[in-house]
């Protein structure tokens, strides 16, 4: 694919600040916490996707569950904090009473920088931070977490970010690429239209999102579809299942009910059943 400039790479950013669609159950999920994204500086915005803050305060426990993207995080949270490889499959986490997290998202290809090593060693797995960055995550929690305003805890972030001197590495910019046409474009519904994209062989392909990802792009191209169809199944008019497996690109219901719940959980009628359920609660 044809490298492109860096006006493309902010371009890619804000693109990556708006996405929302892994978050399940949004509605209820807005009342539960708050969630902010900022987008990262300049220098940062080939390997940085976004900075997210999230702060809750509840009487009564909260599950979230959420279809991660291809992405690896690195989250401050007093006693929890870590580096997070892609997650294979949802994730769910109960939070209760007062709680703030301070999370960097990676763009795809963008932690390999920092890690020197295949992203997929990452993969269904976390880390201490200091098994990247030098200092312990409890050096971490105490300079972020000690701030109370969302800028000065990007800012010591970024300044621990820098401190790595990250080089964009060129196959890193075609593998992010490959992501965003993944995810942008409805038309790409199978790993060989990836190919024909991509214009490399299927094993090449593999490899490189192997090194990047830590996902092959099979997986990439289901998990964005079925972030669409969570995203369709939330909202409260009916949905024709059959039509959508169709738009998805699969060859049939069955075949898109069984994926749906293998990542999500829950057949896609109970999904919006259960969604609709939580929101008005």
């Amino acid at each position: 694919m044809k490298k492109r400039d860096n006006h493309h790479t902010l371009s890619v950013v804000k693109n990556w600040l708006e996405r929302t669609s892994g978050i399940l159950h949004p509605r209820a999920a807005a009342k539960s916490f708050r969630l902010i994204r900022h987008r990262p500086s300049k220098d940062l915005a080939p390997f940085v996707a976004r900075f997210w803050i999230m702060r809750w305060t509840l009487r009564e426990p909260y599950r979230q569950d959420v279809i991660p993207y291809p992405c690896v995080n690195l989250a401050v949270e007093s006693g929890r904090s870590g580096i997070f490889g892609v997650a294979s499959k949802s994730v769910s986490r109960v939070i209760g009473g007062q709680g703030l997290v301070f999370g960097v998202k990676f763009l795809p290809g963008g932690f390999r920088a920092f890690f020197g090593r295949p992203i997929a060693d990452l993969t269904d797995r976390s880390i201490p931070i200091g098994n990247v960055f030098g200092t312990s995550d409890r050096e971490w929690e105490e300079a972020i977490l000690s701030l109370n305003e969302d800028a000065p805890m990007i800012a010591q972030a970024e300044s621990r970010l820098r401190a790595q001197n990250p080089e964009r590495h060129a196959d890193a910019e075609t593998v992010l690429q490959i992501v965003n046409a993944i995810a942008d474009d409805r038309e790409l519904t199978k790993v060989d239209d990836v190919v024909r994209l991509a214009g490399a062989s299927k094993r090449t392909l593999e490899r490189l999102f192997r090194e990047y990802v830590g996902v092959g792009p099979k997986w990439v191209l289901q998990r964005y579809r079925l972030h669409e169809a969570a995203e369709l199944a939330a909202k409260r008019e009916r949905r024709d299942w059959a039509d959508l497996a169709a738009r998805l690109g699969y060859a049939d219901q069955a075949h898109f009910i069984r994926d749906f719940k293998r990542f999500i959980g829950q057949t896609p009628t109970r999904y919006a059943a259960m969604a609709a359920t939580r929101a008005e609660a």
